[in-house]
């Protein structure tokens, strides 16, 4: 997942993943399931805001979204972000 992989080399994140509890297997060979599943919030659109409600259920004040979209379709990031602009 090239969204992700940028940040797989650098020590601050990998530590927070570790603190965590995700393990080297977890990291390895470009990443997990279970790491996806910890880093993304994924699927429906409901699913994702169920994602990020539980955020801010948990205290956050702030919520980033990062879309991941097929490289090269700029498009499909642009539609994820105008939906949740919409819907927030």
């Amino acid at each position: 997942m090239s969204e992700l992989s940028r940040y797989m080399p650098m020590v601050n994140y990998r530590n927070s993943w570790y603190a965590e509890g995700l393990t080297d297997a977890d990291l390895a060979d470009g990443s997990s399931d279970r790491f996806l599943d910890a880093m993304v919030v994924w699927g429906s659109q409901q699913t994702v805001e169920q994602g990020i409600k539980e955020h801010y259920d948990a205290g956050a004040t702030h919520v980033c979204i990062q879309p991941v979209h097929p490289a090269g379709d700029l498009d499909a990031a642009i539609r994820v972000l105008e939906t949740f602009a919409t819907n927030s």
